[in-house]
């Protein structure tokens, strides 16, 4: 028997994909708008979060109007990504824009595959398949939904363009050998990571505890690393952003050269962020964690 949660996703996908994309995109808008007054929790989250990031940089009037328009994209966002299947029929492309292309092709010649990695920016679920249209598919890393309906259904949206995806728990063998087989590995290193697996580096200030696999994994393989975010237009089609191969260096010190990795990716994603705050998943508490010893921050007591 489906969730509560499952059926409304498949009710809203039901219903987006009778309606003109234009007017799906606008109802996602305005079910964004109505999460934020009645999520009161995540409305605080990403309230709380801007603060701390942008501290006096950023007024009171300045954060509500990023918070507003953070549920907006958000809400976009969901209803796009069901009405994903529907645009990949109609040729996906015809609505995005890509930059940076060479950058990908240039990695691939190497011969070892690649790993990309993004954020919770933009509509993350479209950059993959898109990649997977254009030749090169992308395996995404990530954590399969409890609801095994919602699980199914994501797994078929992301394999529609000939890309596989990993589970994050044990993924390190499906990885090696996606790049093996020339392919890419496509990772999310955004959100807080728990349990004592990650490691802490810094994003916007403060030690966020952030996962490693893509340091160790790019270690290992020596495949080339680089950034990929998607930017959504005012028409509601998109610009994908692939950037420049981010150097890896190894000194010896395995510990010391994963942490100058992961330290360097955060901070790509931070520029990123920086530019468009309003892009990023601002609800989600990436300082959860905390290093041994220190005190919540205030707005984490709260």
């Amino acid at each position: 028997m489906k969730s509560p949660t499952a059926t409304l996703i498949d009710l809203v996908g039901a219903v987006a994909e009778r309606l003109p994309r234009s007017v799906s995109l606008a109802t996602g808008r305005r079910l964004g708008d109505l999460m934020s007054h009645v999520v009161r929790s995540r409305r605080h989250q990403v309230l709380s979060n801007l603060e701390f990031a942008f501290g006096d940089s950023m007024s009171d009037r300045q954060r509500h109007q990023v918070m507003r328009q953070v549920f907006r994209i958000f809400g976009q966002t969901l209803v796009e990504t069901l009405l994903l299947p529907s645009m990949v029929r109609q040729g996906l492309e015809r609505y995005i824009r890509i930059d940076g292309w060479e950058n990908l092709a240039e990695a691939m010649k190497m011969g070892r595959g690649a790993i990309g990695f993004t954020g919770h920016f933009g509509n993350w679920e479209l950059m993959g398949l898109v990649q997977g249209l254009r030749g090169i598919p992308m395996d995404v890393v990530g954590r399969p939904p409890k609801d095994q309906h919602l699980a199914r259904r994501l797994e078929s949206i992301r394999t529609l363009t000939g890309n596989r995806t990993i589970s994050k728990y044990n993924a390190l063998r499906p990885m090696l050998r996606s790049l093996k087989e020339g392919r890419s590995v496509g990772l999310v290193i955004d959100q807080n990571v728990g349990g004592g697996h990650g490691i802490f580096v810094n994003f916007f200030g403060r030690p966020a505890s952030t996962t490693p696999a893509l340091a160790v994994l790019a270690l290992k393989t020596g495949a080339p690393v680089l950034p990929v975010f998607s930017y959504p237009d005012q028409d509601g089609n998109h610009r994908i952003v692939y950037g420049s191969v981010i150097e890896v260096q190894r000194t010896g010190n395995t510990r010391a050269d994963i942490e100058a990795v992961t330290a360097r990716v955060t901070a790509v994603i931070e520029e990123r962020i920086r530019e468009r705050p309003d892009l990023w998943l601002w609800m989600h508490n990436r300082w959860r964690s905390r290093p041994p010893g220190e005190l919540p921050a205030p707005q984490e007591a709260q």
